[in-house]
């Protein structure tokens, strides 16, 4: 599978995610986009994918769920 690392990119956060459109992934924080199928749970505002939590904004939340059938 891919790198672990983070993507590092001139592109902004609203275009990356016009790009990355119908991938399976959404945007979850102003700062994040992940593959909804590596979230291994949700919690009250955080992400987690394996060992790393990640915030979850109120406002992407909604999409989140919309994609996880929630």
């Amino acid at each position: 599978e891919g790198s672990s690392r983070p993507l590092i990119t001139k592109m902004s956060m609203r275009a990356m995610e016009e790009k990355l459109a119908g991938h399976r992934l959404t945007r979850i924080h102003r700062s994040y986009i992940v593959h909804v199928d590596k979230i291994t749970s949700i919690r009250r505002d955080l992400v987690v994918i394996g060992k790393t939590e990640l915030p979850l904004s109120d406002s992407f939340r909604p999409r989140l769920e919309e994609l996880l059938h929630l």
